[in-house]
């Protein structure tokens, strides 16, 4: 049953049809047993008996569900008919200067470079070599026939998830600095309101400097609404992230962890067809590669790729804590500032000979510290810094734990070891999917 299974995880990383043989029909439960733990793999069966000479067909998409004849071949004949992927029909590379506030303001509060700012632009195959986590060590171990097979699909794919990874980060980016703003704006208005009423002979212009305000936080809202910038961002990072293991299953022709969240299944669903849509675009790769070599270099990449999740997990963690730690205290520091002024005009109302002046002020002073400490609590709630920080160092503490057992028995594992660490390496990256996924919503619903 097992090499079974890992035969059907082979055709399923190539082929959107698969069509089995079996030698009765008495075996067409047991079948579907076996292929019905693939969750979205969105991929057609067909069970033929010798026997008998009986069919069933069956479709997965999500799950394993059973199929008439007719819309089986209906189906299969769509697939085949599907079009290559083309990268002229995913959106353009966009750039805003309004994308570039939040990730450099958050670089100056970490003082370190955060997520998407990088020192240099890199090229796209720099990009989807590390993006992909492909081991040297790895590739060094294959035949220079087998090494030539993998740098062309990864030639072929990188475009897709560079463009990906690009619109993906433009409407992070957007989205993000639109959540800073609208608060921004609104407190800044809530001051200039105040402003009005004490400075009544310039009512009209703090008046207008506050509508103006609202009105720009009303545009961007409407704007990021209209737009779908936050379904946008979900759904081209979440291709991104489905896209992160396609080199480690074509060295492996195994597939990933797609199994459906709770949250918004739909979605989803489409993007893990836009990738099953690009990996079974590929050109199948049959390995010269001498066994035992092989074998070493399939070691080798799993073990590359659990390394680079954890470090990669570990500097997020690193710059989303320092982030919230720094939202943080300037927010309570606000706080005491706001404290300390709302006692100062205390004592200054109880003066036998009050300013009222300085008192107009301070009150002035107390509404915009309360204000800006509120807008800071808010964004350390609504940007969810913590959340994403306590998700990754998760993360990193499951890498490491499977690096670590594979590096106690490499030395004798055999082949389904191997795959049992792949597969468990698998596991562990959809726990982290599915995390993010969950966590996304709530920033949507802030705005």
């Amino acid at each position: 049953a097992l090499d079974f299974e890992r035969g059907l995880e082979t055709i399923f990383s190539l082929s959107h049809v698969a069509v089995i043989v079996c030698a009765s029909s008495a075996e067409f439960d047991a079948v579907a047993s076996l292929a019905g733990p693939f969750q979205n793999t969105w991929a057609l069966i067909g069970l033929i008996s010798v026997e008998d000479d009986q069919r069933r067909f069956f479709e997965i998409n999500p799950n394993l569900a059973p199929v008439s004849a007719a819309d089986w071949f209906l189906k299969t004949k769509k697939r085949w008919q599907t079009a290559k992927p083309d990268l002229q029909a995913l959106p353009v590379t966009k750039r805003a200067s309004l994308g570039l506030l939040f990730p450099w303001l958050v670089t100056a509060i970490i003082r370190r470079r955060f997520e998407n700012v990088k020192r240099r632009p890199r090229s796209e195959a720099e990009r989807c070599r590390e993006g992909m986590g492909l081991a040297e060590s790895a590739m060094e171990k294959l035949h220079a026939a087998d090494q030539r097979l993998l740098i062309e699909n990864l030639r072929l794919l990188c475009p897709f998830f560079a463009r990906h990874d690009d619109v993906g980060r433009y409407y992070s980016n957007v989205f993000r600095t639109t959540c800073l703003l609208v608060p921004l704006l609104i407190a800044a208005a809530t001051v200039l309101a105040v402003a009005a009423v004490i400075d009544v002979g310039r009512h009209d212009l703090w008046h207008i400097l506050e509508g103006v305000l609202l009105l720009i936080a009303a545009w961007l809202v409407a704007r990021s609404k209209l737009s779908g910038h936050h379904a946008k961002w979900v759904e081209h990072r979440l291709t991104t992230e489905l896209m992160r293991s396609s080199a480690l299953c074509n060295l492996l022709h195994t597939v990933p962890g797609l199994a459906l969240p709770t949250e918004e299944p739909d979605r989803w669903v489409r993007q893990t067809q836009v990738f099953w849509t690009y990996l079974r675009s590929l050109p199948a790769l049959s390995f010269s590669t001498q066994r035992a070599d092989l074998l070493s270099a399939r070691l080798s990449a799993v073990a590359d790729y659990a390394n680079y999740q954890e470090r990669f997990h570990i500097d997020f963690a690193d710059q989303h804590y320092r982030a919230q730690k720094w939202l943080v205290k300037i927010s309570g520091r606000a706080f005491v500032v706001t404290l300390c002024l709302v006692v100062a005009q205390l004592v200054i109302a109880h003066l036998s000979q009050p300013r009222d002046g300085l008192a107009v002020k301070l009150m002035m002073a107390t509404l915009i510290f309360a204000s800006g400490a509120f807008v800071v609590s808010l964004l350390a709630h609504q940007l969810g810094f913590e959340a994403i920080a306590e998700r990754s160092a998760n993360a990193a503490v499951h890498f490491r734990s499977l690096r670590t057992a594979m590096d106690q028995a490499a030395h004798s594992a055999e082949a389904r070891q191997v795959y049992v660490w792949a597969h468990e390496c698998a596991h562990f990256v959809l726990a982290e999917q599915h995390s993010w996924y969950r966590h996304i919503p709530l920033l949507r619903l802030d705005v």
